[in-house]
């Protein structure tokens, strides 16, 4: 049961580590100077824009509430989760 229990809480988390993804990602990608992981990470970008609305869908959101999300700063993304840490991450 225990098991179960806790493969649930990860699930319920999972919406918010998901929709943080691309806006940290946006925020990071000016960082990024080697184009060859700069295309690789713009693949991974594309999946985890699928995840994102995978996760609003089975919520009863709006799959796709913007076309562009704005980007966000490490300070933000910590901000938001910071909650599902263990400790408390800082920049």
């Amino acid at each position: 049961m225990r098991m179960f229990t806790a493969r649930c809480n990860n699930l319920l988390k999972s919406p918010t580590s998901v929709a943080t993804n691309l806006p940290s990602e946006d925020g990071a990608a000016p960082l990024v100077k080697n184009p060859d992981i700069l295309t690789v990470a713009v693949r991974f970008h594309t999946v985890e824009a699928e995840h994102a609305t995978t996760w609003r869908f089975l919520l009863g959101q709006d799959p796709v509430p913007f076309a562009f999300a704005p980007p966000l700063s490490m300070a933000e993304v910590l901000e938001i989760l910071n909650p599902f840490l263990k400790g408390t991450a800082t920049m």
